[in-house]
């Protein structure tokens, strides 16, 4: 009788912990049928968790250069502030993405006001449907982005912190597009993620 109580606990317990974490352990997107609800999407762990090892990898590869060139006395050179810049750039790559894989906030959020950007450390946050006026998908060296192209950009880059200013418009200079957000983490095509943005907005219109 005890053996069936313990077992009647657990599985009320698991029933619990699937209705309370229902998208963070699937990785998947969570979404609902009515459109004034809100729609989440969480990146896939072992696609962050192999990212963050690469950027160790790498990090550690510059790091055993860079001492071997102090002790070589040769730190005035350009290619030892080069390495010195790679071994701070990958380490912040490094610790963002292992602060990612413990979080639970999702990488992109859709909800009746906009679109919440939370896919790096220097995300454009909410962005209101008003500001859009389209969105698009962007490849670049391969790798694929979803494009919010905003209808006044100078009007959107006024509301970002000076830091994420400076970032997009370093982006805009480099690639042209000035919202991207990497989807390369997201367990959807960044044309999948495109047509639901599209099919929500459109309900919601």
């Amino acid at each position: 009788m005890k053996v069936k109580r313990k077992k009647l606990k657990a599985s009320k317990q698991r029933a619990k912990d699937i209705l309370r974490y229902p998208v963070r352990n699937r990785t998947k997107l969570s979404q609902s049928k009515q459109p004034d609800k809100e729609m989440a999407m969480y990146p896939v762990r072992k696609r962050i968790v192999g990212i963050a090892g690469i950027s160790l990898f790498f990090m550690m590869l510059c790091l055993a250069i860079l001492i071997e060139k102090f002790f070589h006395r040769d730190i005035y050179s350009f290619e030892f502030i080069t390495l010195l810049l790679a071994v701070a750039f990958l380490g912040f790559c490094f610790l963002y993405f292992l602060k990612r894989r413990l979080s639970s906030t999702p990488s992109i959020v859709i909800n009746s006001e906009g679109i919440v950007d939370n896919s790096t450390a220097f995300g454009a946050g909410m962005i209101k449907w008003e500001d859009i006026e389209d969105v698009s998908h962007y490849y670049y060296e391969g790798q694929p982005y979803l494009e919010i192209i905003p209808r006044d950009k100078k009007a959107f880059l006024q509301k970002q912190t000076p830091i994420s200013r400076f970032i997009m418009r370093a982006n805009s200079l480099i690639h042209g597009p000035l919202i991207l957000i990497p989807v390369v983490t997201l367990p959807m095509s960044v044309k999948e993620i495109e047509s639901t943005i599209v099919k929500y907005r459109n309900s919601c219109s």
